[in-house]
């Protein structure tokens, strides 16, 4: 069973940890539009951005060779095709800038045609000052294995891998200078996150981890208002998306109010409050469904293919009773008070 350790509930994504800003970056933000400042558009290709063999890539890499200086582009070169693909709106094709065909991170330049094979936009990231602080063919103190198990060490003995571990080699801006780094993604059940490592090849240390997996959390009474001494705040487990109290066992229905939405995964409500009711029920329900699954494997294959449980909060008018429907697949949950 997978559970959230309480070092992957409190390790903050990386979006979230502390990056030291430095007063000048080496990298330009892209924002370039047609219909704000128009720019012919290529004939034959006059740079070096590499083309894809589909007519949108080599269409774009042309725009990008033609107008590198006006869209700030001083080395197009360091630009590679790395991806197409088509929304409602047009087709849009994206470039990677390499170092000595190692990718830089966060170094993205999008280039949008319209639906009628037009280039209409620029986005992305650039880096226009890119010198590596070590030399791109230095040799590395640590191997890819030896990454690996740096990473693995750090989240401990106990830990447990879910997936196969990932590795690539990348430039990281850090510490004021573009550096080689390894990046070691481990997926794990304990503790639970996608862990993402990057790693200081020459000097064999770990320089950056964070977790990139989001956590529900929710505050409930273990037992009832009567004997326990107050809430708790516990972890909302096998949830589908951490911003809804659907999960692997039980989704929950609010009879009286649209249900509970937490865009930061923190479904925390006092107990006067309607949402409160449908914490209760998720994590009392989903709690129960995991133990009994964990029993008797038939069982959790059995609730598994007769699909996800409703629990119906606020059920009837002041319904003085809680039942389940075999019809509906669903346990009603009544406030008390009213008729049986």
């Amino acid at each position: 069973m997978i559970c959230p350790g309480k070092s992957s509930q409190h390790r903050k994504p990386f979006l979230s940890a502390p990056v030291a800003a430095p007063t000048a970056v080496p990298w330009i933000d892209l924002s370039w539009f047609r219909a704000d400042s128009p720019l012919q558009e290529a004939g034959a290709a006059r740079g070096t951005v590499p083309a894809g063999r589909d007519a949108a890539p080599r269409k774009a890499a042309r725009f990008l060779n033609a107008h590198a200086k006006s869209l700030g582009i001083n080395n197009p070169s360091s630009l590679i095709h790395l991806r197409t693909w088509k929304s409602g709106g047009g087709t849009h094709v994206r470039f990677q800038q390499v170092v000595h065909a190692i990718p830089v991170i966060g170094a993205l330049v999008d280039v949008h045609l319209d639906r009628g094979g037009k280039v209409c936009a620029v986005t992305g990231s650039f880096h226009r000052r890119l010198f590596l602080a070590r030399g791109a063919g230095e040799a590395a103190r640590m191997t890819r294995a030896e990454a690996i198990q740096a990473a693995l060490d750090d989240l401990g003995r106990r830990a447990r891998v879910r997936a196969p571990v990932k590795f690539y080699e990348l430039i990281c801006w850090m510490r004021g200078a573009h550096q080689r780094v390894y990046k070691v993604v481990v997926p794990s059940s304990r503790p639970l996150g996608t862990w993402v490592y990057l790693l200081d090849p020459f000097r064999g240390i770990v320089v950056r981890s964070y977790n990139v997996m989001r956590f529900a959390r929710g505050r409930i009474y273990r037992t009832s208002p009567v004997e326990d001494a107050g809430l708790s705040e516990v972890a909302l487990e096998r949830l589908r998306a951490p911003v809804e109290l659907k999960g692997e066992h039980v989704a929950v229905i609010n009879e009286d109010a649209p249900e509970a939405r937490a865009g930061d995964g923190l479904f925390i409500f006092a107990p006067e409050v309607t949402h409160f009711d449908e914490v209760m029920a998720y994590y009392h329900i989903d709690r129960i469904a995991s133990f009994f699954g964990a029993l008797d494997p038939s069982l959790a294959a059995a609730m598994s293919s007769s699909g996800t449980m409703h629990a119906c909060v606020h059920a009837g008018d002041s319904m003085d009773n809680a039942y389940y429907d075999p019809a509906t697949n669903g346990i009603y949950l009544g406030d008390g008070g009213g008729a049986a």
